[in-house]
């Protein structure tokens, strides 16, 4: 499957180093894995995993054979999904995580940006000012003496709710029993949805402080810095929160 996937994850590749805010993508692949060893259980074979391995490559030869590559992501899920169905391992639960290995598209995040960048670039520079840092908004750019910092599609916020759903999906499947039956299987998909669906929201004051944090850095001189705060360093920093939370023993979700 790797194999056949290769121009797939090729592209996925050159996208992340194109754009760093979508390596939060890479970190599904962590999840799916970890939580295949925490539900390592086999369920009976299912022949619809043949349909999804066959909706998979159709997708992949109509991206990859029209030159239009990120039209053959979706690909990537597929397959696992397939292969998990067929061999019976990991659990639904645990295969849907592949589902956030392909990023948020940017078609879906420049929109948001457009309303929402304006947003966090005016109410950063009003907050720093009133600590007396120099800063100001023009639009979604935050501008300082040191430069001008503009908010991107990748930091509306979407794309770190997306991970922390993701993070929240991993705690629900964490927090369920080793070796459920596979009766089962619905509860640990409802348990799993819940904790996602209560996680995702933290992305909105993670991403307000993340700005704000990129703001102050920028402010001090530090414009790089601040570049990088935003495009890698809050994911990597929500990811090892989430994952202690998430592994935290004796905590509900």
């Amino acid at each position: 499957m790797t194999v056949a996937l290769s121009p797939v994850l090729q592209d996925l590749g050159a996208h992340v180093i194109e754009h760093p805010w979508a390596g939060y993508s890479a970190v599904f692949a962590v999840l799916l894995v970890l939580a295949a060893r925490h539900q390592p259980q086999r369920q009976p074979p299912k022949a619809d995993g043949y349909l999804l391995l066959a909706a998979g490559l159709l997708v992949e030869l109509v991206g990859i054979g029209g030159g239009i590559d990120r039209l053959a992501r979706p690909a990537l899920p597929l397959g696992v999904l397939g292969l998990a169905r067929l061999l019976g391992r990991p659990p639904l639960a645990v295969a849907l995580l592949a589902m956030g290995m392909v990023p948020v598209p940017t078609f879906v995040l420049r929109p948001v940006a457009g309303m929402v960048g304006p947003t966090l670039a005016g109410l950063t520079a009003i907050a720093c000012r009133s600590f007396g840092l120099s800063l100001h908004a023009q639009g979604a750019t935050l501008m300082s003496v040191s430069g001008a910092l503009e908010l991107g599609d990748g930091d509306t916020g979407v794309p770190l709710a997306v991970l922390l759903a993701g993070l929240g999906w991993y705690a629900g499947i964490r927090r369920a029993p080793v070796d459920l039956p596979p009766f089962s299987s619905q509860s640990l998909l409802r348990q799993c949805m819940g904790t996602a669906l209560r996680w995702a929201p933290w992305a909105v004051p993670s991403q307000v402080g993340a700005v704000l944090a990129a703001g102050t850095v920028l402010a001090l001189g530090g414009l790089g810095f601040g570049r990088m705060l935003l495009s890698c360093g809050v994911w990597i920093l929500t990811t090892a929160v989430g994952l202690l939370r998430a592994t935290a023993r004796g905590r509900s979700a």
